[in-house]
C-alpha cells in the first residue's frame, strides 16, 4: 500500500497534463472520496482576470490532488492548491470540470458553467503632456494624443482656451498665436477626447504666456557666380562672398567637394589644381556659410577642360618648284628693262626738233569817229573786231 501511495502523485500529475480522469487501480477497505467544499463564481468578463480557489476534503484525511479534465486559452490550475486562473478572450459560456483525486478512492468532480460577458466600454485616455509655454508672435503648437482601449474612434474638442486658439477634431492638434494682450497672463486650456460611445476623458492646464526678447537671427546669403570652368593641370581659384544681414562673423566651409580642394575659413578663396584624369568631368561643390547661428549652402559645378591647344599645321609635303622657271624670271625681268630703255632712247633721236613759234601780236585800231547827234554828241561807233 506504501509503495502505490508514493507513485500516486506522478500518476495524478500526468493525468492533468493529458486532461484525463485520474482513476485508481485499487482502494482500501473503508476509504472514502473527497469532497468539494467551495462555490465557484459563474459570471466572468472578456480581457478581465478570472480567478476561483477550489476547495476539497477527505474524510481520510488524505492529501488531496486537483486537476482539470480540458483547458480553454490559457486556463491554468494548481493541481497543490486548486487555484484556478483564466482570461477569457470571448464571450459566452465556457464548462468547466475540475476533478480532486486522494489517490485511492475514485476522483471527484466538480462541473461548473462561466458566463463570460463583453468587456465594458472604457473611456479613451491622453497619452501626451501639454506644452505649456508660449510665446508672444510666435506661434503655439500642441500635438493632443489619446487611445481609446476599446479600439473606438476618438475625437478632440476644445472646452476652454484663449481666444483664436483652435483644434483639430481629427488630429488633436491645438495652435494659437499669442498677442500682447496675453504676456505674462496664464489662460487655460482645457481639452476633451470622446470615443464613438460618447465615453470621454478631459485634460485642463495652465499656459504661461512670455515676451519673446531674443533677436531673431537672419542667415547669410550668397552673392555673385561662381567661376564654373577649369583647366586641367592649371589653378583654379574662385573667392566666395556671402553677406550677413545682422553683420554677424561669417565663416567658410566645404561639405562636398574635390580631392586636394581647399577652402580659406574667413575669405572664402577656393583654390585647386585639377588633375587631368577629371577632364570632360563635372565636379559638384557646395559650400557653406555660417554665421555662428544658421548656414547657408551654396551648390555648383565645375566642368574640367583640357589645356587649349595650337593648331596643328596640315602636312602637304615638300614644295616643289620647276627649277626652268625661278632661273628664266631673273633674265626675262631684265631683258623687258633693256628693251624699254633702248625704246626711249630711239623715240627722242628719230624726233625732229620745232622751231619756236613766233609771239602773237595784238593790233587795236583807234576808235573811229561816227556821226554827231542832234545834241552835237558823238553816236557811239561799232565795237572793234579784234583779230588774233
Amino acid at each position: 500500500m506504501m509503495g502505490l501511495r508514493s507513485c500516486l502523485p506522478v500518476a495524478i500529475l500526468l493525468c492533468s497534463l493529458l486532461s484525463v480522469p485520474w482513476v485508481p487501480t485499487a482502494s482500501a477497505a473503508g476509504n472514502q472520496s473527497p469532497s468539494f467544499t467551495s462555490t465557484p463564481p459563474l459570471n466572468a468578463t472578456v480581457g478581465v482576470l478570472y480567478y476561483y480557489d477550489a476547495n476539497a476534503t477527505d474524510p481520510d484525511g488524505d492529501s488531496l490532488t486537483y486537476f482539470l479534465q480540458r483547458k480553454i486559452d490559457d486556463m491554468a490550475l494548481n493541481p497543490s492548491t486548486g487555484v484556478l486562473t483564466w482570461t477569457p478572450s470571448k464571450a459566452g459560456n465556457q464548462s468547466v470540470i475540475i476533478y480532486a483525486s486522494d489517490g485511492v478512492t475514485p476522483s471527484t468532480a466538480q462541473t461548473f458553467t462561466i458566463n463570460v460577458a463583453p468587456s465594458p466600454n472604457v473611456a479613451p485616455n491622453f497619452t501626451s503632456t501639454p506644452v505649456k509655454v508660449a510665446f508672444v508672435g510666435q506661434l503655439y503648437v500642441y500635438d493632443v494624443n489619446a487611445t481609446d482601449p476599446d479600439g473606438e474612434k476618438i475625437t478632440f474638442s476644445l472646452i476652454e482656451g484663449p481666444k483664436g486658439m483652435t483644434i483639430d477634431p481629427g488630429s488633436g492638434l491645438i495652435s494659437w498665436l499669442p498677442t500682447e494682450d496675453f504676456a505674462n497672463t496664464g489662460p487655460v486650456v482645457s481639452v476633451m477626447v470622446k470615443d464613438a460611445s460618447f465615453l470621454s476623458n478631459t485634460q485642463a492646464y495652465v499656459l504661461e504666456v512670455k515676451k519673446l526678447n531674443v533677436t531673431l537671427n537672419h542667415p547669410p546669403f550668397f552673392r555673385g557666380t561662381p567661376v564654373t570652368n577649369a583647366t586641367a593641370g592649371e589653378p583654379y581659384s574662385y573667392k566666395v562672398d556671402a553677406s550677413d544681414p545682422d553683420n554677424d562673423n561669417i565663416t567658410y566651409r566645404l561639405t562636398l567637394f574635390p580631392v586636394f580642394m581647399g577652402i580659406n575659413n574667413t575669405t572664402g578663396l577656393i583654390q585647386w589644381t585639377p588633375p587631368r584624369s577629371l577632364i570632360g568631368e563635372s565636379v559638384p561643390v557646395q559650400v557653406i556659410a555660417f554665421d555662428g547661428k544658421d548656414n547657408t549652402s551654396l551648390n555648383f559645378s565645375i566642368v574640367v577642360r583640357d589645356k587649349a591647344k595650337p593648331p596643328t599645321p596640315v602636312d602637304s609635303g615638300p614644295v616643289t618648284r620647276e627649277p626652268e622657271m625661278m632661273c628664266l624670271f631673273p633674265l626675262v625681268f631684265a631683258a623687258l628693262c633693256y628693251i624699254g630703255a633702248w625704246a626711249v632712247g630711239y623715240l627722242k633721236r628719230e624726233t625732229p626738233a620745232r622751231p619756236p613759234a613766233a609771239p602773237r601780236q595784238l593790233s587795236i585800231p583807234p576808235p573811229a569817229s561816227g556821226p554827231r547827234r542832234p545834241d552835237g554828241a558823238r553816236q557811239p561807233s561799232q565795237p572793234p573786231v579784234r583779230r588774233y
